[in-house]
């Protein structure tokens, strides 16, 4: 590894430090990096979302979901741009095969799908290759001191996400008319059966995705760098290689002057001089010194010395005791046969592996088991309830008479009579009056002062079944219209209504709702 050809300037950090070295650099190669973001990102989000055009919310999972892949895309960016090369929209093309094979990505989609600490390491398995038992030690070794800062990196980014796509959100309703009322507008762009607000959330998600994810390999890859430069001294030999540059044209000259003048003496020598000792057979051998052509070998009692007082220095970290225990029967190491050892060895793994397994399926167990609950408490809250303690019934709700004597026998009938006399307002209330008073009285919904026009639907899901809840919510959709954006419905639209009052919210149909 050339280490003198970094881009980033290696220095002790801490983690904060790390993370804003990861918006820096970030920054200073912006253009490179959102390149390959939106070459790849954006074609497979655009083409997800058109196959899932009637499904929306699978779209938005399955991008979600993919999004380790293109993460990759932007480490192959910044590791590359961090040696000084700046990788082109070609070579970004022709690595991508490579980038979803030899990357480890179906791990990263699955097992490590949810890890809070994946941005840091995700160069151990694309830059550095490891596998097995050699990438675990090297996640153990990295996460000793960075996997607290880059879990919380994962949850800022995402937190930051889910801001991004609200502030989008609000700055659309800011370019509402203004006869429209806001919450109302809110209510409807939240609503979870309108597809174009489901499309416009996936489309504000895939900007704010833009927008942090870049930052978020960005820093998790500084925070390996970091953690490698801690480990290895990288620092230390960036810097021995630049002292060493700048004395190298010293040295250079120096050596020149050198041997320049030892040719100088030599050749001023008399060649007789030089081969007088060969010349005469009888003089003695007078050859170097022993010290000098021996190599005295250094006492090992010193050197065992000098290494515990180097090992005792605090800088190498605190001393640690490990117990384990250790078979001391009869029958030795050395007298196991060595096929019976390895299988050994191998039950040990497997019988490690099969831990694992279970462990984590126990986790998927536990988890699945409690938002079942979860969702079955939230869908079914109002009926458990409602049967346990029953609330006074009011007579008045939302400032409307709710009262069965207050309504018509026929409330479908009388409310075409409204019609009839081009009252639609007067049609719709009392057809709104009429379904909040059966919901009350027939299906004992418990109703609340505070409660919105969602909050009615919602209480009434539970009772009512698709048809009725369908039918309920077009209700309240042309009463909404009608009573704050001063808009009713078409004659049509009205006249279905009224038809379809006694077949879903009639005490029959709301018997047959309550008995299935």
């Amino acid at each position: 590894m050339q280490l003198d050809l970094l881009s980033v300037d290696l220095r002790r950090r801490n983690g904060w430090e790390t993370l804003d070295l990861g918006l820096a650099m970030l920054r200073e190669w912006r253009r490179p990096v959102l390149r390959a973001w939106c070459m790849t990102y954006w074609p497979f989000a655009l083409l997800v979302g058109a196959a899932t055009w009637t499904h929306p919310l699978i779209g938005a999972a399955l991008v979600w979901w993919a999004k380790p892949v293109f993460d990759r895309v932007l480490l192959y960016v910044y590791s590359e741009r961090v040696f000084g090369h700046q990788a082109t929209a070609a070579e970004v093309r022709r690595m991508l095969p490579r980038l979803l094979r030899s990357t480890r990505l179906l791990a990263g989609l699955t097992l490590y799908r949810f890890s809070m600490a994946r941005s840091l390491f995700l160069p151990v398995w694309q830059l550095e290759g490891q596998q097995g038992r050699a990438a675990s030690a090297r996640r153990r070794v990295l996460g000793a001191r960075g996997y607290g800062y880059a879990a919380w990196l994962t949850f800022f980014c995402a937190n930051l996400i889910g801001i991004l796509v609200l502030s989008g959100m609000v700055l659309v309703l800011m370019f509402l008319p203004p006869e429209s009322d806001f919450l109302q507008s809110i209510w409807q762009i939240l609503d979870a059966d309108s597809l174009a607000a489901q499309r416009s959330l996936n489309l504000l998600t895939f900007i704010a995705d833009t927008i942090v994810e870049p930052y978020f390999v960005a820093a998790g890859f500084s925070l390996y760098l970091n953690r490698r430069s801690e480990l290895e001294g990288w620092d230390i030999e960036v810097a021995f290689r630049r002292m060493a540059a700048r004395r190298s044209g010293t040295h250079a000259l120096a050596a020149a002057l050198l041997v320049t003048a030892i040719a100088v003496c030599l050749a001023s020598i008399p060649a007789s001089t030089c081969f007088a000792q060969s010349a005469d057979p009888k003089a003695p051998d007078v050859g170097l010194p022993s010290a000098v052509t021996s190599r005295t070998p250094y006492p090992t009692g010193e050197i065992a010395r000098r290494t515990a007082e180097v090992l005792a220095d605090p800088v190498f970290g605190p001393k640690e005791t490990e117990w384990h225990w250790v078979y001391r029967g009869k029958e030795t190491e050395t007298q196991t046969p060595s096929w019976l050892r390895g299988l050994i060895k191998w039950l040990e793994r497997f019988s490690g592996g099969i831990a694992e397994v279970g462990r984590v399926l126990a986790w998927i167990a536990g988890v699945t088991v409690l938002a079942l609950v979860i969702y079955l408490v939230a869908r079914h809250r109002e009926r458990w309830w409602t049967g346990r303690r029953r609330r006074r019934v009011p007579e008045t709700l939302f400032g409307l008479d709710i009262r069965r004597e207050s309504l018509p026998a026929d409330i479908g009938a009388a409310a075409r009579e409204h019609l009839s006399r081009g009252n639609a307002v007067g049609a719709l209330s009392l057809l709104y009056r009429g379904a909040l008073s059966a919901l009350v009285h027939a299906a004992g919904v418990d109703f609340r002062p505070g409660d919105t026009e969602r909050d009615c639907w919602q209480r009434a899901r539970p009772v009512l079944g698709g048809n009725g809840l369908q039918y309920f919510r077009s209700l309240l959709d042309a009463w909404l219209w009608a009573a704050y954006g001063r808009r009713p419905p078409a004659a049509t639209e009205l006249q279905r209504l009224c038809d379809a009052w006694a077949d879903h919210l009639g005490d029959a149909a709301l018997a047959r709702a309550l008995r299935s």
